[in-house]
């Protein structure tokens, strides 16, 4: 595949990429112009030549190409990417996403650290063994696949690990505003006016939710936010429920052809009461 790239912003990545999922949203959500190129995950086509040497030295994804007064730049790294996007465009972005206090924002900052040794580890690697490695097998093999030990442990060792990440947001990142009807993982700071049904969420709040869903859309008995994380479930249907949020959960899974019935639906209900 040849290089050219389009003007003005352009996202790199596969929906059936989370960050890759929430970055696309946030965008669509606050009107910022870009073109979406599709990379092939599934395919490899991050590992071809053409993406390590122009998009991605690792093949990793989501990245974005967008242009300054000195020319073409790459960006990647998602919580990086959502960062750029509040500063590039506070015309369209509002602050409520990436606060100018410097509290509230050290938060975002601190949650976002946290994310990645966290929620995302344990959600990702916990659906990467229970799933995405049996589908590789089978497909290589062309037979019934047998997990290992090593694959067990792993699959095991990660889905406490999304336990003990979903407990931590229950209890600590959303208990502080556990009262307020307008539940977030960053408290907002005294006299916030909330004009609009998610002016109360950060780019924290973006990037943990769609995590979160993703595990919760394809597997809800393993989670099973609504028993186990009631405060977690109230949270995540609010944010995922947001019409340009529910929109790309709903694109990844009718491209990966994937029926989860009524829980996205649930989902916009939830936000709908708003």
């Amino acid at each position: 595949m040849s290089f050219t790239h389009p003007d003005g912003l352009t996202l790199y990545g596969d929906l059936f990429s989370q960050p890759v999922r929430a970055i696309h949203a946030f965008l669509t959500l606050n009107k910022v112009p870009f073109t979406f190129k599709h990379v092939d995950l599934m395919g490899g086509e991050n590992k071809s030549d053409w993406y390590l040497e122009n998009i991605h030295p690792q093949g990793k994804m989501p990245a974005i190409i967008d242009k300054s007064s000195k020319g073409l730049y790459t960006l990647f790294e998602s919580h990086a990417i959502l960062r750029y996007v509040t500063h590039k465009y506070p015309s369209l972005v509002p602050e409520h996403w990436y606060p100018t206090d410097p509290v509230a924002r050290a938060r975002v900052d601190q949650y976002l650290d946290w994310h990645h040794s966290n929620m995302r580890q344990g959600c990702t690697y916990f659906l990467v063994y229970k799933y995405l490695v049996p589908s590789i097998m089978r497909k290589i093999n062309g037979k019934d696949y047998k997990e290992s030990d090593f694959e067990a442990y792993q699959r095991e060792n990660n889905r406490k690990l999304m336990h003990y990440a979903l407990k931590q947001i229950e209890t600590f990142w959303l208990k502080p505003n556990s009262t307020s009807p307008k539940l977030s993982l960053i408290q907002s700071p005294p006299h916030t006016k909330f004009d609009s049904p998610y002016s109360h969420l950060t780019i924290a709040d973006l990037s943990s939710a769609c995590e979160i869903a993703q595990v919760w859309l394809l597997d809800p008995e393993e989670m099973d936010l609504e028993r186990k994380y009631p405060l977690t479930y109230k949270w995540v249907t609010s944010v995922v429920g947001i019409k340009e949020v529910a929109e790309v959960q709903e694109e990844f899974l009718r491209k990966n052809k994937m029926k989860t019935p009524g829980t996205i639906k649930r989902q916009k209900e939830e936000q709908a009461k708003l």
